[in-house]
């Protein structure tokens, strides 16, 4: 007589349900990580943006300290920054009583997908050469006419290994500084009135292709290169 043996299983999954699993997780970290990377995007971009109304809000409290009068926006002694790229250059500025803060100068963004000579920059921003800067068109605040539209503090990409001076402006149809474009597609902006805004540009692709080169044409009519131009002439309007 046969006796029937009955098969025993252990504890512990088979190499084929090991293999189902892996396949899973594979395919949920697939699709989650899209969502993540957006979302660390968009943080970097929420902390930049906080870092600029604080700088554009220093900038402002500064003039009205100052009799009117805002601060250089070229570097080197006497301006808003010092020359060169270590924290004595932020430190020795006329603007770091007001936040006495390395980090606040630097975006997150700038610290991803760029070369090194970016990265290890101390500073991601500049201030508009034209508040009495490179091109100066006023030296006091009361010359502004419009606080709520003028830029102040703009996202710069430059490889010569730190921002240097102010945010040279080359006028509707050329680029002579260029944005940073450290948030996918776009740039925080600081403003005279001390607020700070995110600007998505129409034509990203462009500017990344021509970032740290001076002097570049822009295509007819471009939008980016216009914006600009509409917010950064303190008399215009």
């Amino acid at each position: 007589m046969k006796t029937a043996r009955r098969a025993v299983r252990f504890g512990g999954f088979t190499l084929i349900e090991m293999l189902v699993v892996i396949v899973i997780m594979l395919i949920v970290m697939a699709l989650m990580l899209p969502t993540l990377a957006r979302m660390l995007s968009r943080s970097r971009r929420m902390v930049c943006i906080s870092n600029t109304r604080q700088l554009a809000f220093a900038w402002f409290c500064y003039a009205g300290e100052h009799n009117n009068q805002i601060v250089s926006a070229n570097t080197g002694g006497g301006c808003w920054v010092d020359n060169g790229n270590d924290t004595t250059a932020l430190t020795n500025g006329l603007l770091w009583p007001y936040l006495k803060e390395v980090k606040i100068y630097k975006c997150p963004g700038s610290r991803v997908n760029v070369p090194d000579v970016i990265r290890d920059q101390n500073r991601s921003v500049s201030l508009s050469g034209y508040m009495n800067g490179e091109g100066s068109k006023t030296e006091t605040l009361s010359g502004i006419l419009s606080l709520t539209r003028t830029l102040t503090f703009i996202e710069e990409y430059d490889n010569r290994g730190y921002l240097i001076n102010s945010f040279a402006w080359g006028g509707a149809g050329q680029w002579v500084d260029t944005v940073g474009v450290f948030h996918d597609t776009g740039d925080n902006y600081g403003f005279a009135d001390g607020h700070a805004e995110y600007r998505s540009y129409n034509n990203p692709s462009f500017l990344i292709n021509v970032r740290g080169t001076h002097y570049v044409g822009v295509p007819a009519n471009d939008p980016d290169c216009n914006w600009v131009d509409a917010h950064i002439w303190p008399t215009r309007y």
